[in-house]
C-alpha cells in the first residue's frame, strides 16, 4: 500500500500504539501502512515538535470506516478516563488499541 490516494488518520508518539491500532484496522479488513518507526529513538530519546512521531495511513476509500474505527477507540479511552482519572487516559487508549491489535491478529492468523 503506497500511493496518491493514502490518507493520514493518527499520529503518535508510540510506535507499539501504531501499531496495535494497524492491527485493529486489519481486523476490519482496513489495509494500513506505519511510517516513522525508523526515528523512533533517533533523537536521544527526545520528541520535541513530534519530530520522531508514527503515523497510520490508510487507502482514501476507507476513511470513513477507518475513522468510525478511531473515533470508537477514542470513546472507549474516554470511558475508561473517566473511571480512573486523567493521567490514564494515554494509558488506557494504548490498552485498548493492545487488545484490539491483538483480537485482530488473531482474526488475521485464525
Amino acid at each position: 500500500m503506497s500511493g496518491s490516494d493514502d490518507l493520514h488518520v493518527y499520529r503518535t508518539a508510540s510506535s507499539a500504539e501504531a501499531r496495535s491500532l494497524a492491527a485493529a484496522l486489519a481486523a476490519e479488513g482496513i489495509e494500513s501502512r506505519v511510517v516513522g518507526e525508523a526515528l523512533q529513538g533517533a533523537y536521544a530519546g527526545l520528541n520535541i515538535g513530534g519530530m520522531s512521531d508514527v503515523s497510520v495511513w490508510i487507502h482514501s476509500r476507507d476513511r470513513e470506516r477507518a475513522d468510525g474505527l478511531i473515533a470508537g477507540l477514542h470513546r472507549e479511552a474516554a470511558v475508561a478516563n473517566a473511571t480512573t482519572g486523567a493521567s490514564a487516559t494515554r494509558g488506557a487508549m494504548l490498552g485498548i488499541l493492545t487488545v484490539l491489535g491483538l483480537l485482530g491478529a488473531l482474526v488475521v492468523l485464525g
